[in-house]
């Protein structure tokens, strides 16, 4: 469970980046309204609460597994 929750995490990272690269590319091709949007309010507030959010529960989950494992 705790893998698949890193993978998951390693692929909220990658899209986080492809969203800021996206915007990027807005950005050069003079869609600065668009790329603002893109970057800033879908790419880095969403992926960066998304992400804090998943290494919170899974740092629960170890905690979890420790305590178990400190039981028996």
């Amino acid at each position: 469970m705790i893998s698949f929750v890193r993978y998951l995490l390693h692929f909220m990272i990658g899209a986080s980046w492809a969203i800021t690269v996206l915007g990027a590319v807005f950005v050069s091709f003079k869609f600065y309204f668009v790329a603002s949007w893109i970057t800033f309010l879908i790419g880095a507030s969403i992926g960066l609460f998304l992400l804090l959010l998943f290494y919170t529960i899974l740092y629960i989950f170890e905690l979890n597994v420790k305590l178990r494992n400190n039981r028996s």
